[in-house]
């Protein structure tokens, strides 16, 4: 009896062995084609996650560009609206009289004082008026009829410091910001990229600090009778004036 069980189990084992090997060889095969394509449909989802990313930034950046395009014809347009409210007052000259400035270093806030001639416009002096409850000759006027900001600079010296002697650009404390100064030389060292522009006779756009904060900007030189740089036309709008194209891009779903 025993030995029958014995040699029934010796012919079972084999048997057993035969059929399960090719089972498992094709789970094997099984679960490594599953790892596989596990694998590649992985790599699929990471390819396709970063191409919508790619989609996604070159929208964003072509949605940049063209409100930054929007923005500097809007600048240019106030600039040429400065222009013509100073022509039909008369032309920018200088009257013999000299006038007192403490000018302050914009990146700095160092004071230097200078003597300058009088800033006029037509007949009338740009005056020193720093409070914003006080009209101001041309800048106010821009103002009204187009927004932003305006400022006429008065070239302070032969390196080139540009004065503001007439804005509508405020400080942090309410006042106008006349008196602060673009200087020719940046802290750094470096040559100053407004005034640099404008020193070689040409009109600069595009972003700049202005007092206390980034603009987008248009700065045209004034010339004189001999054609020499003796001061600014100046027209911007703020950086964060932007704020539906900044809430657009937040807005923007990326993953999860």
């Amino acid at each position: 009896m025993f030995k029958n069980s014995s040699m029934k189990t010796r012919l079972l084992v084999p048997g057993v062995v035969l059929t399960l090997l090719p089972l498992l060889v094709v789970l094997g095969v099984v679960v490594n084609r599953q790892l596989e394509m596990g694998k590649n449909v992985g790599e699929g989802l990471t390819d396709l996650a970063f191409h919508d990313l790619e989609n996604i930034a070159n929208s964003v950046t072509a949605l940049c560009e063209t409100q930054d395009e929007v923005l500097q014809k809007s600048v240019d347009g106030g600039l040429n609206v400065t222009k013509k409210t100073i022509s039909s007052l008369g032309s920018l000259g200088f009257g013999e009289e000299k006038v007192s400035w403490q000018a302050v270093n914009q990146y700095t806030n160092k004071p230097t004082t200078v003597q300058l001639p009088k800033m006029l416009v037509g007949d009338q002096w740009l005056g020193q008026n720093a409070q914003s409850g006080t009209a101001s000759l041309v800048v106010d006027e821009v103002k009204q009829q187009v927004g932003g900001t305006a400022t006429i600079f008065q070239r302070m010296n032969t390196a080139g410091d540009m004065l503001r002697v007439s804005t509508n650009v405020l400080k942090s404390d309410g006042q106008r910001a006349i008196g602060t100064y673009i200087p020719a030389v940046n802290p750094d060292g470096t040559a100053n990229p407004v005034v640099s522009k404008v020193l070689s006779g040409e009109t600069f756009r595009g972003r700049a600090f202005v007092v206390d904060r980034w603009y987008l900007t248009a700065y045209e030189p004034i010339k004189d009778a001999s054609g020499s740089v003796v001061g600014i036309n100046y027209f911007g709008v703020p950086m964060e004036s932007a704020t539906a194209l900044r809430q657009a891009i937040m807005d923007i779903p990326v993953g999860k």
